[in-house]
């Protein structure tokens, strides 16, 4: 049997912790750009890759629930991420 995250549970449940880890993302994103500690060329790059991530989410969720392995490739999508914005960071 699929294990199954979120299983009936509605798309914009609890669980689903997504929406607050993006719009803290976008925070920060918005927030290192305009104190130009990114070039807008970082500040492009890692906005379209937050967007693909979301692409993702909503992709993942669109049944309402999320698999095992979807959760799994999300995370590693968000870890990515974070650690991308770490390296502009230093690299600035």
């Amino acid at each position: 049997m699929k294990s199954t995250f979120g299983k009936d549970r509605g798309y914009g449940s609890q669980y689903d912790r997504f929406g607050s880890w993006d719009s803290d993302q976008r925070d920060r994103l918005g927030s290192v750009y305009r104190n130009h500690l990114i070039t807008a060329y970082d500040y492009d790059r890692l906005n379209q890759e937050l967007s693909n991530i979301e692409t993702y989410h909503d992709q993942a969720f669109s049944k309402g629930f999320i698999t095992e392995k979807e959760d799994r490739r999300l995370g590693k999508m968000e870890g990515r991420l974070s650690n991308d914005i770490e390296k502009s960071l230093k690299h600035h």
